[in-house]
């Protein structure tokens, strides 16, 4: 059970450090963790207790805006939400398509993936291996495809595709 009273795999980590949504993407995983999904009321509530604590107006979150979905990098279902009141945004523009939770409203935002950012890390249970290549749709054998793994794998495949759209 972790300090905050949730059970080991959702612990929040508020890390006081600025980063763009990737740089903290990026820092998360190499701590083992993942930039964090606020998917229930009880992790939302252990967000809100510590972003008091930030240094920035805005917190990043694992909330990420790719192929017409907002999703969770880690896979969790995007069930419990808590958009400001106006709403889930539907087509973000390009710059705005990464999440985060807003210090004084304690809603969550849509904000420029390039801000730089204090940002929550949760801990992760399982440790994904990446796929070994992504060309294919298709998962590759011995590879950790469920739980958190997923939707690292959808965010891995979906950012590569896009890129690999743009680039070429």
């Amino acid at each position: 059970i972790c300090s905050d009273g949730l059970t080991a795999g959702d612990c929040l980590v508020l890390v006081l450090r600025n980063e763009t949504w990737e740089g903290a993407l990026e820092y998360c995983q190499k701590q083992n963790n993942d930039l964090a999904s606020l998917s229930s009321l009880s992790m939302m509530d252990s967000a809100l207790g510590k972003i008091t604590q930030a240094q920035t107006k805005y917190v990043w979150t694992g909330l990420r805006f790719l192929a017409g979905d907002w999703f969770w990098v880690n896979g969790n279902v995007l069930d419990y939400t808590a958009w400001s009141k106006t709403g889930q945004p539907q087509c973000p523009a390009r710059d705005l398509r990464c999440g985060a939770l807003d210090k004084q409203t304690r809603d969550w935002t849509n904000r420029d993936c390039e801000e730089t950012l204090n940002f929550f890390c949760s801990a992760q249970a399982v440790k994904c291996r990446p796929p070994v290549r992504l060309t294919s749709s298709t998962p590759q054998k011995g590879h950790n495809y469920s739980g958190p793994c997923l939707g690292l794998w959808i965010f891995t495949f979906v950012f590569f595709q896009k890129l690999h759209i743009i680039l070429f």
